[in-house]
């Protein structure tokens, strides 16, 4: 893949997120031209200047590939008791998923472990330092053919026990917590010394029920 094919995948990936988060906490997202304002894939993207809730980096400058503006988006786009995210986004085409994942699938929601290719640590390992601890790092991945994943520095069932403590049991295959039902619909891959990959659609319905409660 030429340098600008890989750069318009990255993109890509970071615009999903975003699109993902707007959708799901009703949050805007700034508009950077040519983008223009207005719903796109039900998502709200407002003009620059019209205090947008979340930004998409600009190739080439520093922060986090999609950035939380306002105290909304950091309320809402966080895990339960946790701080707020701070996103990288990496296209994970050179890591061969389909042993390591398919075996958590045949496993359902439990985990399996597999070695942490270079690049996932690095990624982890860099953001990490950046926001010294006062957000919790996530790294996303993008790879043809298959779902979005996330990549947390700790293991984010640990918020969710199969069974006790916490304040919740599991009951039928969901989360019983507060009144609220989580579906167990990620599986999970345990990278030994690195942290925890589930799917990102799972972890976006996470955050979205821990702001219903």
């Amino acid at each position: 893949m030429t340098h600008g094919g890989r750069t318009a995948k990255a993109r890509r990936l970071q615009t999903r997120v975003a699109e993902d988060l707007s959708r799901a906490f009703g949050l805007s997202i700034e508009a950077e031209p040519p983008t223009k304002p207005g719903r796109r894939n039900g998502a709200l993207w407002v003009a620059e200047g019209s205090g947008a809730d979340l930004r998409v980096r600009r190739m080439g400058s520093p922060g986090d590939d999609v950035a939380l503006l306002t105290d909304a988006a950091r309320r809402r786009v966080r895990l339960p008791g946790r701080p707020a995210f701070a996103f990288e986004c990496k296209n994970a085409e050179a890591w061969d998923l389909d042993a390591v994942w398919r075996s958590a699938l045949r496993k359902g929601h439990g985990c399996v472990s597999a070695e942490a290719p270079a690049f996932m640590r690095d990624a982890l390992r860099q953001l990490t330092a950046r926001i010294a601890g006062d957000r919790e790092p996530v790294v996303v991945l993008g790879k043809n053919n298959w779902p979005d994943l996330a990549l947390l520095a700790r293991d984010p069932y640990d918020l969710f026990p199969e069974a006790g403590g916490h304040g919740g049991t599991v009951r039928e295959g969901k989360f019983v917590r507060d009144g609220t039902d989580i579906d167990f619909v990620s599986p999970r891959l345990w990278l030994p010394g690195v942290g925890t990959i589930v799917l990102w659609g799972w972890l976006v319905e996470v955050m979205r029920k821990g702001v219903e409660r």
